[in-house]
């Protein structure tokens, strides 16, 4: 309001008495509090303890007192009590049986199955795709440890030829390095020579670097001192700026004070003047209420004379009011009969107009009598024809019901199948992500290239990079093999640096294919197997890739040519002569040279491109899914627009049976209403005739009477006119005292309008007074805050001229600091300048030195090179051991352990390749995948025997909840229909009612309907009755809950609006009886509702915008009274 500020929060709060435990809370007293702040937000308190409106709900459900209970009952709760459906009238015996809680408990119960349903789906496609996975990785995992053990055995036959070969080139090595050793002796001098020399040039190289790193420093010092002062040189022209800023602030502050201490000087003065003003007004008030007093005393002697001749004129006007009252009353009289026999002139005539309108009216009757016959029967046939149709969409309703059923089934089924894809596809995704299958030093770099660690310069992994018909792939992965993984690189440096990275950190061996070194051969001449029925042509045109990448593909398949079965792949490889590769479809290969390849290929796992297909299909099979339920959600939204468009039209169509019913009610009252004028009609037209003769009769005396009432007229009107002319006279008297009075009068009454005018003047002065001074405290509280802000405005600028002079103090030690790393620098470049000269002489010196020593050198080359030679096989062997194997020749040594002839070693070599290389595709990572896969498995396989016996328990738990509900719901419609025919019969003063069930054999979801009888009616819809009827069937249904089932209060808010006074009377009394039982509070403005209650409660606002709450106790006071 005006007075009060708006406040920032309110709160209401509700305190219960809970002393007897019916709220399951451990405390005597409840208080529940909601709270709201003007930000919009709100907060929940239970004794003053935050909590959430879940809690509240869950603290009053089943108690009566919840959302759903009977503790606030207002006139729409009422009539939602009558109009509800048979579904929604079913939660009144629910709450009455307390299984709104088991209701809520079930909700939640069902939904934790559906939870778990989804789990469980989720969880099943996720084993699905495991076990297909196991039986192909424990096959892999096989023939990885035979692998493992063949290429172990390889491994140490390599290792002991590399060691043979090292060996033998140490011996001739050591030969040549002590034919070397004599000459080295000669180079002895020299080189003590080259390295005293060098160590000069090098200590002096040292030192210019070291200079060099100084000059850069002190550059890099100059530099920072110089960046330091323009940095504070800006920091000053800013400084410089805020401050005049503020100095300008302040003088615009003062300017503004000179003027506010010129408009206050101006308001003295002002009101100086006003004062004078108003004392001068106060004086002349003084003078007008003189001047009036002494008029008033002249005044009163005329008005004695005036009041003498007003007696004699009053009593002469006395005898002409007596003589002009004796004529009015003759004249009158005289009026009267005339106007007695006008009116029975009239009469007559309306009589004969009534008679005729009567008439008329009974040939109206009975055409309107007819015309409601057939409007009735009109009706009739409309409410039949309506009530026929309310059927009809009543049952369409139903069948778009089951119909939206069947959908959201489907519907929620579609749901599970798009969530079992989505998990197949984020697993097969994650492989994908992961590289499984991949040899370790692959997945190693392809992952740290995911997350940005690797190298720059890698494309990608063949397998990635290609696309692949379905009919060649198998084709394309069987010729490949391991090659399938190898990596494409934009360059050789790019591999080298890969390479570099996989052994930085140990991740293992990858092939890598650099495209800008590799040399692809041109593809064989193949026309002659071309023209052989089923050769498709070379295996590299059936891959597409990107135009960059065609080079690697190349190189990988320029070798073999795709046929379409092994009788057609021999006859290729024989046109061409066996030189190239021949691939069927399915997989089997003629080698060059005429070996074959070929067998039954491991389905179930399927190589990386079938890896690829798969997750290509998995999200096409997602998409249709997701599309499919797209339309499924669509077709639910159209079944329950059109349910809710039926129900539409079924409302429609039973307001107009309504409004048909009452038609019909009203043509009934109207025919009642036509009887009833009929027979009055015969009765009027009875009593017309009467008064015709009467009227006759009444005329004849009537014409008499005027011709004696008019002599008397005369009389009387000649008395009249001699008691006017004596009346003048005097009047005359009168008037010309009134005139000298008057005269008086007027002056006295301009001197009271003057005196009047200078009182409005006086109060005017005052009021522009007090508005004055209101102005000159506005304006001195306005100096006060100028006066503040240019206080504030003169330290803030005495601040920053403090850090304007920190600013330039410090700015000159900056310049000082400047100036002195300037010398420094150009002292350190002088040095700099003479130890570079002296550099170069020292190395023209050692120049002449190597001179003298290329003579010497000259002669052991030959000696050298033969020694590098062997050298350079030495370290090619001992690189391949360590790059093969990754060990020096000691442990080499240590591994191969006993070394035979390197022929017999290099012939079990071969036979160890052999035998590997019949194992075929061999899928290392593989164990450790089947561990991984197989655990995973065993894993989720507990977790669904877990989910399925949690289902178990859930179904018990809710056959559990059913049966309970079940019980009680029948326990409680019991005992709630007994009730309300007891609260019926007596509101009503008689009758009967009772709850019937719609479907009784289902308690679970049967619906709840009402039948009731008034005393004297036969009702078939109670639809029928009347407001105060149905709202009087509302409040017994009420009544019924809370003898069922009791609340501790119940707050009405004016239920017995639409109740008559008899009915209020039944209402009050049955409200009284059970006041025993509950608290009522009752909001009403029916007087009996209030001569009946206890305690009276009033809200009245003495204050705007303040309301106080008074009370009576009607009680308290029938006891004093008594």
């Amino acid at each position: 309001t005006e007075k009060r500020r708006p406040l920032g929060m309110a709160e209401v709060s509700i305190i219960l008495d809970n002393s007897d435990g019916y709220l399951p809370f451990p405390l005597a007293e409840i208080s529940v509090t909601r709270r709201t702040v003007r930000g919009g937000g709100s907060e929940y308190l239970i004794n003053n303890q935050p909590c959430r409106l879940k809690d509240i709900h869950d603290l009053f459900m089943d108690t009566g007192i919840g959302v759903e209970g009977l503790s606030l009952i207002n006139q729409n709760r009422i009539t939602e009590l009558i109009n509800a459906r048979p579904d929604e009238r079913r939660a009144l015996v629910e709450d009455a049986a307390g299984i709104v809680k088991y209701r809520e408990r079930k909700r939640e119960a069902v939904r934790k199955l559906l939870e778990t349903e989804q789990h469980l789906e989720t969880i099943g496609a996720v084993i699905n795709e495991l076990a297909s996975r196991i039986e192909p990785l424990a096959a892999q995992a096989e023939t990885a440890r035979q692998y493992l053990d063949l290429k172990e055995k390889a491994d140490k036959t390599e290792i002991g030829i590399s060691v043979s070969v090292l060996s033998e080139a140490e011996d001739k090595i050591a030969a040549l390095d002590e034919s070397l050793a004599n000459l080295n002796q000669q180079l002895m001098a020299e080189e003590s020579n080259k390295l005293n020399l060098a160590a000069e040039i090098e200590e002096l190289r040292l030192l210019i670097s070291e200079r060099d790193e100084r000059v850069a420093q002190s550059s890099r010092e100059f530099y920072r001192l110089q960046t330091e002062r323009e940095k504070a040189e800006g920091e000053l022209k800013l400084l410089r700026s805020r401050r005049a800023n503020t100095d300008e602030n302040a003088e615009r502050l003062n300017r503004e004070l000179a003027a506010l201490e010129g408009a206050i000087s101006a308001k003295n003065e002002e009101i100086a003047a006003l004062t004078v003003h108003v004392q001068r007004t106060a004086s002349e008030i003084a003078a007008a209420e003189a001047s009036i007093l002494h008029g008033e005393g002249g005044e009163s002697d005329i008005r004695s004379q005036l009041c003498l001749l007003n007696e004699r004129l009053a009593e002469l006007r006395q005898a002409l009011n007596e003589a002009t009252s004796a004529e009015t009353s003759l004249l009158g009289r005289l009026d009267f009969k005339r106007q007695l026999e006008t009116r029975n002139q009239q009469t007559a005539a309306r009589l004969d107009s009534e008679l005729a309108a009567i008439n008329s009216e009974a040939a109206a009757a009975a055409t309107a009598e007819q015309a409601l016959v057939s409007r009735e029967h009109e009706l009739q046939a409309e409410s039949q024809r309506l009530m026929a149709e309310a059927n009809q969409s009543e049952m369409q309703t139903r069948e778009l019901n089951s119909r939206l059923q069947d959908a959201a089934a489907e519907e929620a089924s579609s749901r599970y199948q798009v969530t079992a894809a989505r998990t197949r596809v984020t697993m097969l995704e994650e492989m994908a992500a992961g590289y499984e299958g991949f040899f370790p030093g692959v997945k190693g770099l392809m992952t740290a290239r995911c997350e940005g660690k690797a190298p720059a310069g890698i494309i990608g992994v063949i397998s990635e990079l290609i696309e692949v018909a379905e009919p060649y792939r198998v084709a394309v992965e069987t010729y490949l093999g391991a090659n399938i993984q190898n990596v494409v690189t934009e360059s050789g440096a790019a591999a080298k640096a890969a390479v570099a990275y996989l052994k930085e950190q140990e991740l293992g061996r990858a092939t890598f294919l650099p495209l800008d070194l590799l040399q692809v051969r041109e593809p064989a001449d193949i026309s002659a197997a071309i023209a052989i029925k089923g050769v498709y042509g070379l295996l590299a045109d059936q891959v597409e890739c990107e135009k960059k990448i065609r080079p690697a593909v190349k190189f990988l398949l320029n070798g073999a040519v795709l046929a379409e079965n092994m009788t057609v792949a021999m006859a290729a490889a024989k046109a061409l002569r066996y030189r190239i590769s021949v691939v069927t479809l399915d997989g089997d290969m003629v080698n060059p040279g005429a070996s074959i390849s070929g067998g039954s290929r491991n389905k179930k796992n399927g190589g990386f491109l079938d890896k690829k297909m798969r997750l290509t299909e998995a999200r096409e099979l997602l998409a249709r899914l997701e599309k499919d339920l797209a339309k499924q959600e669509t077709a639910l939204r159209d079944l329950r627009a059109k349910i809710n468009a039926g129900n539409e039209r079924h409302t429609a169509a039973r307001e107009q049976l309504r409004e048909l019913n009452r038609q019909l009610s009203e043509t009934a009252q109207n025919g009642q209403q036509l009887a009833f004028a009929k027979e009055a009609r015969g009765k009027r037209l009875a009593a017309l005739e009467a008064e015709q003769a009467a009227l006759q009769r009444e005329s004849q005396g009537i014409a008499g009477e005027l011709k004696s009432l008019e002599h008397e007229y005369q009389l009387a009107a000649a008395e009249k006119t001699e008691l006017e002319t004596k009346i003048s006279s005097v009047a005359a008297q009168v008037e010309q005292l009134q005139q000298q009075m008057s005269g008086q009068l007027d002056q006295l009454t301009r001197r009271k309008v003057s005196l009047a005018s200078a009182r409005q003047k006086y109060h005017g002065q005052n009021l522009t007074l007090t508005r004055l001074n209101e102005d000159l405290n506005n304006l001195a509280w306005e100096a006060e805050d100028k006066n503040a802000d240019r206080e504030t405005a003169l330290t803030a600028s005495a601040a920053y001229a403090n850090q304007i002079a920190a600013s330039e103090e410090a700015l000159t030690c900056a310049g000082k600091a400047l100036r002195d790393a300037d010398e420094e620098l150009e002292q350190l470049r002088h040095g700099l300048a003479a130890e570079t000269g002296r550099l170069m002489e020292l190395e023209r010196e050692e120049g002449e030195g190597a001179k003298q020593r290329e003579r010497l050198s000259n002669e052991g080359h030959s000696l050298a090179l033969r020694r590098e030679r062997w050298q350079a096989d030495f370290e090619n062997e001992a690189l391949k051991l360590a790059e093969r194997f990754e060990m020096d020749l000691n442990a080499a040594r240590e591994r191969a352990g006993e070394i035979s002839s390197r022929s017999a070693m290099t012939g079990r070599l071969n036979q160890l390749k052999r035998e590997i290389a019949a194992l075929g595709e061999v899928n290392v990572t593989a164990i450790a995948e089947y561990a991984e896969v197989s655990g995973r498995y065993s894993f989720l396989t507990a977790q669904r025997d877990d989910m399925l016996h949690a289902r178990h328990k859930l179904d018990q738990v809710i056959a559990e909840m059913d049966k309970i509900m079940a019980s009680r719901f029948e326990t409680a419609y019991a005992q709630l229909s007994a009730a309300f025919d007891s609260s019926f019969t007596r509101l009503f003063g008689g009758g009967s009612a009772a709850l019937c069930l719609t479907e009784p054999t289902d308690l679970l979801e049967t619906g709840v309907e009402i039948r009731v009888n008034p005393p004297g009616k036969k009702v078939t819809n109670y639809n029928l009755l009347s407001g105060g009827e149905k709202a009087l069937i509302g409040i017994a249904l009420m009544f019924a809950m809370l003898e069922v089932r009791p609340t501790p209060f119940c707050v009405m808010d004016e239920v017995d609006a639409a109740l008559d006074e008899a009915n209020i009377s039944r209402f009050t009394d049955y409200l009284a009886a059970k006041s025993s039982d509950s608290q009522f509070v009752m909001i009403t403005h029916r007087q009996t509702t209030m001569e009946s209650a206890a305690v009276l409660w009033g809200v009245a606002m003495e204050e705007e915008g303040v309301s106080k709450v008074v009370s009576v106790r009607l009680d308290n006071i029938e006891d004093r009274t008594a």
